[in-house]
């Protein structure tokens, strides 16, 4: 919108501008066209997000108001992208969306995404990191699962058959499983998705590999940050451990001792399975849940921790970007939730005086910013300090103070990125 005048207000400091009449649209729209800051185009591509899952489809009760935040926090993301890309998006999304929503989501005071509102003074709780970040996470994770195309199909079939009207979370599913069937996909996505979405929380997924036997063994629990808690979860989230089970779609990646990759989708359906895949007698250590696709934490077995260790620190580009932050990551809240050796992140964080990318110092700063917390009244906490700027210090010398042409746009941004918080 044109500023059609300037006015003086009675305070030599503050001036009002005065807009041009606007044409009938969206609220939505007219909120962040007049707005100027650094996250405008992440306002601007949620609220028209919105003008579909809210306006055109809006959610039946408040129970379902995940579909509206969910989809406007992950569409917004794409959106932003493509009016300006920096970096990767899936590296947008994981940092801004995935990564806040799996610490919220570790604590027994969270609540199932589709939460029961019976009372007014509900719905205020459920805008929230679960409704939005976590929305966000199981919507990328579902289309991982389904591919894009079928994924875009389904959303096609959803918004037009509930146009002008209101839907639930199980519409959207019926719409997915029919654009999963005519693409010849067997799945049955409602009874998966329900274990995300029906509970709170998500599964700490426990991996061992072994090359002599190509067999594999994967576990899940219920990850809890702080396990010593006794309250229960509300809105229907507590319960003993044991009543906890997902639908996992977890990806393990073989790194074979001849040098080349496997990976396979297996799904852990119960507390504990074992698979027997041939491609996986020569590998000599594995990753699972490859590029975090999935909402879950990951956890190895001593031997293959070791060896993953060892490629970090000799090798560590042989792993990709995503993978190398969720090693890190998980390693530490894992550890964070005493499920796992504290000596298992800091002999991982090493690496990171050689790491040039974004995504991976994002998370890890979060990681060692709690991590200087826990440690301040410490004796080692000069220690842990000289060992932060040990740390930093490549980064700050080959980054510089000015930006140049040689750094990616991401990286040359000043403001929400860790780019900005090391230097």
């Amino acid at each position: 919108m044109d500023v059609a005048q300037v006015v003086q207000l009675d305070s030599p400091s503050w001036m009002a501008d005065v807009y041009e009449p606007t044409p009938p649209m969206s609220t939505y729209l007219l909120a962040f066209t007049v707005c100027d800051f650094p996250m405008r185009r992440l306002t601007t591509a949620s609220g028209v997000n919105v003008r579909w899952f809210g306006d055109l489809v809006t959610p039946s009760w408040w129970d379902d108001l995940w579909l509206n935040e969910g989809f406007a926090s992950y569409v917004s993301q794409l959106s932003a992208y493509e009016m300006e890309p920096l970096g990767n998006v899936d590296d947008m999304i994981i940092a801004r969306e995935m990564a806040p929503a799996l610490i919220t989501d570790s604590l027994r005071a969270s609540h199932p995404i589709s939460a029961v509102v019976k009372d007014p003074e509900q719905i205020g709780e459920i805008f929230d990191d679960i409704s939005y970040s976590k929305g966000a996470s199981l919507i990328r994770m579902m289309q991982e699962i389904l591919g894009e195309t079928v994924f875009r199909e389904g959303l096609k079939t959803f918004l037009r058959r509930h146009s002008y009207s209101h839907a639930t979370t199980n519409d959207l599913w019926r719409a997915l499983a029919e654009a999963s069937a005519e693409a010849g996909i067997s799945i049955d996505l409602t009874s998966i998705m329900k274990t995300w979405t029906a509970q709170m929380g998500y599964p700490l997924v426990r991996l061992t590999c072994d090359g002599s036997s190509g067999t594999v063994t994967a576990s899940q629990e219920r990850f809890l940050l702080l396990r010593e808690e006794g309250a229960a979860g509300r809105r229907g989230g507590g319960g003993d451990q044991a009543e906890y089970r997902w639908e996992v779609p977890l990806t393990v990646t073989a790194f074979m001792d001849s040098g080349r990759n496997e990976s396979r989708l297996l799904w852990l359906h119960e507390e504990r399975e074992r698979y027997e895949i041939a491609e996986f007698r020569d590998l000599g250590w594995c990753l699972g849940n490859f590029k975090m696709r999935g909402f879950f934490r990951m956890a190895y077995d001593e031997g293959n921790w070791e060896k993953i260790i060892h490629q970090m620190l000799t090798n560590h580009e042989v792993i990709d970007v995503i993978s190398r932050t969720q090693l890190f990551n998980d390693a530490f809240w894992v550890a964070r939730g005493d499920a796992l050796s504290t000596v298992i992140p800091l002999r991982l964080s090493r690496y990171l005086a050689k790491e040039t990318e974004v995504l991976p110092w994002w998370l890890a700063l979060d990681s060692l910013k709690d991590m200087r917390g826990l440690m301040a009244w410490s004796r080692g906490y000069p220690d842990f300090l000289r060992y932060g700027v040990q740390l930093l210090s490549p980064l700050y010398d080959s980054l510089g103070w000015e930006p140049s042409e040689a750094q990616n746009a991401l990286q040359r941004r000043d403001s929400d990125t860790p780019t900005a918080r090391v230097t």
